[in-house]
């Protein structure tokens, strides 16, 4: 709330210290942010406040996978964010959960048109694509997504998640394998598969 950079590096560098990266990102990472995203929406604090924790948050985690050696073996996982999403933040830290579970990820960020998205899933290293959505108001656009991709028949898995589909309803029905809420259990979910279809 001071807006502390300092102060607000050492206590998620701590976090992670304690708990290690997954449970840190799930409880702390994410859970501060839900906390100020909570306040903000609430009128208690202003949007540039939502977005100095963000910023830090993103700037920790693309740290680490800089740091990383990306993996080489195996067919990748797309990730990416519908068209018009563009918060990223959960899907950055999946791709680094995945990273470091040794599994190949191309990373394509927010606001990815599903035309271009299908264009990279041609690729015969490609394995899945991961679609995922943190606001209500993009959900329609990920299920589109979604429908896009496995009409397509490209024979990739497809998995689905984000906040704006552990929320409210879904409107109608989504094709795509539905990713549990936990970033850890996501990440889990997603290498299994990617290890069963490299047998």
């Amino acid at each position: 709330m001071a807006h502390d950079e300092r102060c607000v590096v050492e206590l998620l560098r701590e976090a992670v210290h304690r708990l290690g990266w997954p449970d840190a990102i799930e409880a702390v990472y994410f859970g501060a942010l839900r906390e100020i995203g909570g306040r903000w929406r609430n009128n208690r604090v202003p949007s540039a406040t939502e977005h100095f924790l963000t910023e830090i948050v993103r700037r920790e985690i693309c740290r680490e996978i800089a740091e990383q050696e990306p993996p080489v073996e195996g067919r990748a996982v797309v990730l990416a964010c519908p068209q018009d999403e563009r918060h990223d933040v959960g899907l950055l830290s999946l791709s680094f959960l995945l990273r470091m579970r040794g599994v190949r990820v191309c990373y394509l960020g927010a606001d990815v048109p599903t035309e271009d998205l299908i264009d990279v899933l041609v690729s015969e290293s490609v394995a899945a694509v991961c679609i995922a959505a943190t606001l209500d108001s993009s959900r329609a656009s990920a299920t589109r997504a979604v429908r896009q991709i496995v009409a397509s028949r490209l024979d990739r898995a497809v998995f689905v998640g984000g906040p704006a589909f552990a929320h409210g309803e879904v409107d109608g029905f989504v094709p795509g394998i539905m990713l549990p809420g936990g970033i850890g259990a996501a990440a889990s979910m997603i290498e299994d598969r990617i290890k069963k279809e490299a047998k």
